[in-house]
């Protein structure tokens, strides 16, 4: 059974987030062991950068939604994060937790098996040249420590001009990501 981890980075739970959330689950296939987990639901405090996790290997001194979290990003065959794009960089909710990952760093690459990483971004302003560099650089942190690595993204400018629905050429990119994740 194959093991996916969605982690939603949205503050918002009933926009372009939870519409492509929606869709992507409705569209996995029943054998897999799906967790989804909303940023802003997670009670995770700010890292301390207190380096307990230097001296301590693979723990945090602060104990809090983090630990699952963790588990999650370790135990996981496929990731999947999803999120809206706030001053080009992840809301600040997401931001924490990837933030808290400095664990990871501070134990050095883990030797896992190379997971599957799909990103779907969302920003709602025009496009510009470096929209989605602030996310994918602090994903790719983390990425490297527990061995990910990005097979697919999806990026959508301008979400605001279309009102929350995904229609024509948007749910055809919508689509084919999809599909691409639940390819075997």
């Amino acid at each position: 059974m194959k093991k996916m981890y969605i982690m939603v980075g949205s503050h918002r739970k009933t926009g372009y987030n939870k519409k492509a959330l929606d869709y992507i689950l409705s569209k996995a296939p029943k054998d897999w062991q799906i967790t989804v987990d909303w940023a802003i639901d997670k009670k995770v405090a700010y890292c301390k950068s207190c380096y307990y996790c230097a001296t301590h290997k693979g723990e945090c001194i602060i104990k809090d939604d983090m630990t699952q979290i963790y588990s999650h990003f370790i135990e996981s065959d496929k990731l999947l994060f999803i999120s809206s794009i706030y001053f080009s960089s992840a809301p600040s909710a997401l931001k924490t937790i990837l933030d808290r990952c400095q664990m990871f760093y501070c134990n050095g690459k883990m030797p896992l098996p190379e997971k599957d990483v799909y990103v779907l971004a969302i920003g709602g302003a025009p496009s510009y040249p470096e929209q989605f560099t602030g996310l994918m650089e602090n994903l790719k942190h983390l990425l490297i420590y527990i061995n990910g690595a990005v097979k697919e993204k999806l990026f959508y400018s301008r979400s605001d001009k279309y009102g929350g629905t995904f229609e024509g050429e948007n749910l055809a990119r919508l689509q084919e990501f999809t599909e691409k994740i639940f390819a075997e």
